[in-house]
């Protein structure tokens, strides 16, 4: 009895050990620019882009006491407010890509879907991108100016998971003068509707800045 304790043990324990490394991210190196990942739409949780020349890579880490750079979709439908975050580090430094987006009553994950084949111009008022250090949300930041673009949404093959795959670039202004440019971006995410996604009702929003 005891010998079988151990298998069916063993047995669980490989199996989660599986189960983390198919939710951990996959790097497949960018051919041309290998710093970078590949642009894929596998929901390989994966992004990078360049800041300014430096590289900045997310790459959703899961271990048993938690997950490290996962993506975060929230949203506000009566406020009309979609925040997409994307968390990874840059010179061993934590950092966040973030977009403010209008247009997209997300109320559901689903809604998701009409973000397919989109072009979105970040024009720093209606719609923005930010770049900021650690965790932070884009409270009070410089709006950026320039493009994301969602090449592929789609569902996966699991109830309540999407692919949200594409790529963005966009330069904003630094406080105290001169400007950041985060360029080749691109992404490449799973986004669970339980994990991935704050989806609420009229109350709270972004405020605007």
């Amino acid at each position: 009895m005891k010998k079988i304790r151990l298998i069916v043990n063993a047995l669980s324990l490989a199996g989660i050990v599986v189960f983390l490394t198919a939710c951990s991210g996959i790097v497949i190196q960018d051919p041309i620019e290998p710093r970078l990942p590949k642009y894929t739409e596998d929901g390989n949780n994966a992004a990078g882009a360049f800041v300014d020349g430096e590289v900045w890579r997310s790459v959703v880490k899961v271990e048993f006491l938690g997950s490290h750079y996962d993506p975060y979709v929230r949203a506000w439908p009566g406020k009309d407010s979609l925040l997409v975050i994307f968390s990874g580090s840059m010179a061993e430094r934590d950092y966040t890509v973030a977009f403010r987006l209008k247009g997209y009553k997300v109320s559901v994950l689903d809604d998701l879907l009409a973000l397919d084949g989109k072009k979105i111009e970040l024009d720093g008022v209606v719609n923005a991108g930010y770049w900021m250090p650690g965790y932070s949300l884009p409270m009070g930041t410089g709006k950026g100016v320039g493009q994301i673009y969602f090449k592929k949404v789609k569902k996966m093959g699991s109830p309540g998971l999407l692919i949200l795959s594409g790529t963005f670039g966009f330069r904003l202004p630094k406080p105290d003068g001169g400007s950041i440019s985060v360029s080749s971006g691109r992404f490449d995410y799973r986004i669970s509707e339980v994990e991935n996604a704050e989806l609420y009702s009229d109350a709270g929003g972004l405020q605007e800045h």
